[in-house]
């Protein structure tokens, strides 16, 4: 992800308040929170924070119901904060959308 095009549009992604939130999880020093502290890590990850981010505007722009829904379990299950908040989300598909468009991809 060394592309500026790609700098730009991580920038909200990483701002947001479940980043945010995901940073922010700590965990007891017990066996079991190692996986978890693998999991917040796999989570915060730049691919996989665009991928989450990439999957939500899709679902979000198709308005294909079997992915809000997807969306929605993620936001209530588990690491909630996994998936954006509709209002959350608003700058990150702002984002999406203008480098879309600059590349010709979207009209």
């Amino acid at each position: 992800m060394k592309k500026p095009e790609l700098a730009t549009m991580m920038k909200p992604i990483e701002n947001s308040p479940e980043i945010k939130a995901i940073e922010a999880m700590k965990f007891p020093g017990r066996s079991i929170a190692k996986k978890q502290r693998g999991h917040k890590d796999y989570l915060l990850s730049r691919e996989e924070q665009f991928a989450r981010a990439y999957a939500q505007w899709i679902a979000e722009r198709t308005g294909g119901t079997k992915y809000l829904n997807a969306m929605e379990l993620r936001r209530n299950e588990g690491w909630g904060c996994a998936q954006w908040q509709k209002e959350a989300f608003a700058p990150i598909a702002a984002e999406f959308e203008k480098l879309f468009k600059a590349k010709g991809w979207l009209r």
